[in-house]
């Protein structure tokens, strides 16, 4: 092996750090931000069980900072809700928020829609299934030909011609 193919020092290679023990570091920059958000997140579950339930589950708290409270809404329809109702926000938010809060603004900030994709059959041209029966045929490997012999059924129908 050349020089400039070796990727690592002689001698064993360092382990990794798994995900948990850059978690569990108690100065850690990536400890800290999900205390954070845990926090934000608990403080919104609070928080969020005073409001009236559409409005909690159109918003929530996107963060405090500097006395600062963020509130997120999924529209601006439900922003401007939000802020009529800012008297219960801050209420709620009072109950459960050690520091001050001096100011309140509102967000827009649409969530991504909770769907799953849709399975599209798979179609194949008559050509190409063609021609995977073929390769099937003359592949030496059983297992192979099986694969490429189920792939080719997924042959495109074809459209009955009218009368």
């Amino acid at each position: 092996m050349t020089d400039s193919l070796k990727f690592f020092p002689s001698g064993p290679i360092p382990k990794a750090n798994s995900v948990g023990d850059i978690c569990a570091e108690d100065a850690g920059a990536l400890k800290q931000m999900l205390s954070r958000a845990q926090a934000f997140e608990r403080l919104n579950q609070l928080a969020s069980a005073e409001l009236p339930e559409d409005l909690a589950r159109h918003t929530r708290i996107a963060c405090i900072r500097d006395g600062v409270l963020v509130i997120a809404a999924d529209s601006a329809a439900w922003g401007t809700r939000a802020r009529l109702q800012s008297e219960q926000w801050l209420t709620a938010v009072y109950k459960y928020w050690p520091g001050s809060i001096r100011q309140l603004k509102f967000r827009v900030q649409t969530r991504a829609p909770q769907t799953t994709p849709v399975k599209q059959p798979r179609v194949l041209s008559e050509q190409v299934c063609d021609h995977l029966s073929q390769c099937a045929e003359n592949q030496s490997d059983a297992e192979l030909a099986a694969i490429l012999q189920r792939i080719a059924q997924h042959r495109k129908k074809s459209d009955p011609t009218p009368d």
